[in-house]
């Protein structure tokens, strides 16, 4: 795997993985994968023979950063909850609320960052075991594992607020006395006081679960009159990686561009419905020599005028080969 940089914001970067699909079980998955806010995001892929191509949201896992500002912390919160309150309700579990499981992404939307959790295609999520509740570091009791999810959220915000020894608190029993005592010292906003509390009660039975959790925030953002951070999946998609802020696509020799809107089917008759371009770039259009490649795996070799496909140009898919003229992405001939 490695990195993409966008050439005009260098903050904003992808993740290029190839993926072998002799199977073809992964094309098909991601053929019918359904994308979450707040989950790594695959922004494009394509098959080149019996490997896939993907390009996703570049992860930064919290473990990487220093501690984090309240304000930061609370965003997190935000984020991180809606998407658990959103697995819960398909009865999907995440394992790794910790450090090494939960991730800074920056995306071009107002140029900021939004935190969000591994998927499950693109990493195996880290486990790490000061992070669970007590009932289930114990073994104590049967545990519902979406009221540990909401234990595990408030050890991660400890974490991010500058308390890296965890382990303090896991003793013979569980030391709820000195965890109170910490969240006590940090001396944090009430909104944030009142929550860490609550990801901290004692019963199981009485520990809301991160639906109940997710509702609980956006009626603390309302109180004290916070910034809402709900956050919709179409901010973080691209319809090309490689695009200025203004929208425009950035001039040059080697220039690549992707197409998010591009659908499987596609046929030599009609280049339209391509995903990927590799070529000369000017005055924001495809032009002079280029390739397309397509979701069904085909590719184009050809000559671009005005952004279009013109004159002659050689599409391949497989053992299929064909020879001929295309105007404005049409074949003529």
């Amino acid at each position: 795997m490695h990195s993409l940089t966008h050439k005009s914001d260098k903050k904003f970067k992808l993740i290029h993985g190839i993926i072998n699909d002799e199977e073809e079980n992964k094309r098909e998955h991601l053929k019918k994968r359904h994308q979450f806010a707040n989950s790594l995001l695959i922004h494009f892929w394509h098959q080149k023979g019996d490997e896939l191509h993907i390009y996703f949201d570049y992860p930064q896992p919290l473990i990487q950063l220093d501690v984090m500002n309240q304000d930061e912390v609370w965003k997190m919160v935000n984020h991180v909850t809606r998407i658990l309150s959103t697995l819960s309700e398909l009865k999907m579990h995440y394992l790794a609320i910790n450090p090494k499981g939960v991730f800074r992404v920056y995306t071009q939307y107002q140029n900021q960052y939004v935190y969000k959790i591994a998927d499950h295609f693109l990493y195996r999520p880290h486990y790490m075991k000061h992070y669970q509740s007590p009932q289930n570091y114990y073994k104590q009791e049967q545990v519902e594992y979406f009221k540990s999810d909401v234990f595990a959220l408030g050890m991660l915000c400890l974490y991010c607020l500058g308390i890296k020894q965890l382990k303090q608190f896991y003793k013979s029993q569980f030391d709820y006395d000195l965890l109170y005592k910490t969240v006590s010292d940090l001396h944090l906003p009430q909104y944030m006081h009142e929550f860490l509390l609550k990801t901290f009660i004692k019963d199981d039975d009485v520990r809301p679960n991160v639906k109940q959790l997710y509702q609980y925030i956006l009626q603390q953002n309302k109180q004290y009159k916070l910034q809402n951070y709900d956050v919709e999946l179409q901010i973080y998609t691209h319809e090309q990686i490689m695009k200025q802020k203004s929208g425009k696509r950035i001039d040059g020799d080697q220039v690549e561009l992707f197409n998010d809107s591009a659908n499987i089917e596609c046929t030599y008759n009609d280049l339209s419905p391509w995903c990927y371009y590799k070529g000369r770039v000017q005055d924001c259009k495809r032009v002079g020599k280029g390739e397309l490649h397509f979701k069904n795996g085909s590719k184009f070799l050809g000559t671009f005028i005005n952004d279009f496909a013109n004159g002659q140009g050689i599409y391949t898919k497989g053992d299929f080969e064909i020879v001929g003229v295309w105007k404005d992405d049409i074949f003529i001939k």
